[in-house]
């Protein structure tokens, strides 16, 4: 059975959108995003402040040390926010994350509550994340089990394009799960159309991509129709 084309039937139609219909109001810099998370805070919506953090970092490399401002803000916010239960979760799934426990990680997403939340998306993009660990960390999996992981995979990063086409780590992560597909020319094509929305601090979060097509320009120069 042929692998499904997870690029062209649930990626691209979302990434051609953000390409063609460019949602300005969704494309925020740092600053515009302090006033969304600053107003999140005033109504004691800690949770969600710290998501749109969270939106932030995964959207635009913020240099630390090298920008004193924004590396306050950002230390102000998760400490301000660090007694709140959900908040915990959050933390202790990234935590399990580190120490190599996927499995772990998710289930501890999922007792997280959505009600109410203006980027629940970023726990949907995180549970992708840990999925792909998930799928490449296991030894043997039936195929009914990579199945179902590449489901969750699929649709966290479709539930996170559809909650904001203009994270830009969204484009390096589904391009990464293409590739580990074997669906080389999709992931670069991910990569490519990422690379081609973005730049400044957020081109920045493309910069593994930059890496992996010079890695392969040296090693492999035919493949760009060049010789050694």
């Amino acid at each position: 059975m042929a692998a499904p084309d997870y690029f062209k039937q649930q990626f691209l139609p979302l990434m051609y959108g953000a390409l063609v219909f460019p949602d300005k109001a969704s494309r925020r810099g740092f600053a515009q995003y302090r006033k969304t998370i600053d107003a999140a805070m005033q109504h004691d919506a800690k949770f969600d402040a710290l998501l749109l953090l969270h939106e932030a970092l995964l959207t635009q490399q913020i240099p630390c040390p090298g920008n004193d401002d924004a590396c306050g803000y950002v230390r102000a916010i998760v400490q301000r926010t660090a007694d709140d239960p959900a908040v915990q979760l959050l933390t202790k799934a990234s935590q399990l994350a580190k120490q190599n426990k996927p499995h772990q990680a998710i289930n501890t997403l999922l007792q997280i509550s959505r009600d109410g939340l203006s980027a629940g998306h970023v726990i949907d993009i995180y549970h992708a994340n840990y999925a792909s660990e998930l799928l490449l960390a296991a030894d043997i999996l039936t195929p009914e089990q990579v199945r179902d992981i590449e489901g969750r995979i699929v649709a966290g990063y479709r539930a996170g394009m559809r909650g904001n086409a203009w994270i830009a780590r969204l484009y390096q992560d589904i391009g990464d799960f293409l590739l580990y597909q074997n669906q080389s020319y999709a992931g670069w094509q991910a990569w490519d159309i990422g690379r081609s929305l973005f730049d400044g601090e957020a081109k920045d979060m493309m910069r593994k991509a930059d890496e992996a097509e010079a890695l392969l320009l040296k090693m492999a120069p035919w493949k760009f129709g060049l010789r050694n």
